[in-house]
């Protein structure tokens, strides 16, 4: 909770001049997802991936919402493609091919039921 209550204190200062402040901000968020993650949160994938496309870092925003899908811990497909934190990796080959991916096995999955 506290590494989110730092994205959104980062996220206020939108002044150019707080750049620095911001990225002290991602730094502490970034320790405390890490810390929950060393003790076995899975949910913290997510909180990862948004705090790295807030930064610009695709690689690593794709590889944490991966995890997040794998942890099952993702939320629902509607809810990443409206994540405005989640804008900047949203742009990348990588995300538009784990959305289809994504549907593809849901679509699949809901075809398995209906048939059973």
């Amino acid at each position: 909770d506290l590494g989110m209550a730092y994205m959104h204190v980062a996220e206020l200062t939108q002044d150019p001049a707080d750049k620095q402040v911001r990225a002290s901000l991602y730094d502490l968020a970034e320790q405390k997802f890490l810390q929950a993650l060393a003790l076995g949160s899975e949910q913290v994938y997510y909180h990862l991936a948004c705090l790295y496309s807030l930064q610009e870092n695709g690689p690593d925003s794709y590889h944490y919402l991966v995890k997040a899908y794998e942890s099952n811990t993702l939320p629902p497909v509607s809810d990443v493609l409206d994540d405005r934190w989640l804008e900047f990796v949203r742009s990348t080959p990588n995300f538009q091919n784990f959305i289809r991916s994504i549907k593809a096995t849901e679509d699949g999955a809901i075809d398995n039921l209906e048939m059973n």
